[in-house]
């Protein structure tokens, strides 16, 4: 694992209330879950290539990140 200390911002244009996040690795493990309220949220991950997807209550979406 590459080490890594920072913490990173993801912004989304989604209008909601309340949205699950879940982060994976590019292997398909996931790493992480999270609810947020806010379409900017901050994640702490070592470097690497990540997915996310988000389900809000009306809509999803799938974002891939790389963390250097």
């Amino acid at each position: 694992m590459v080490p890594s200390t920072g913490k990173f911002n993801i912004h989304q244009t989604l209008d909601f209330n309340t949205c699950t996040i879940a982060v994976y690795d590019l292997s398909g493990r996931l790493i992480t879950t999270k609810t947020i309220n806010k379409p900017q949220f901050t994640l702490d991950l070592p470097n690497g290539m990540y997915v996310i997807k988000g389900n809000t209550e009306t809509d999803s979406f799938i974002q891939k990140i790389v963390i250097q």
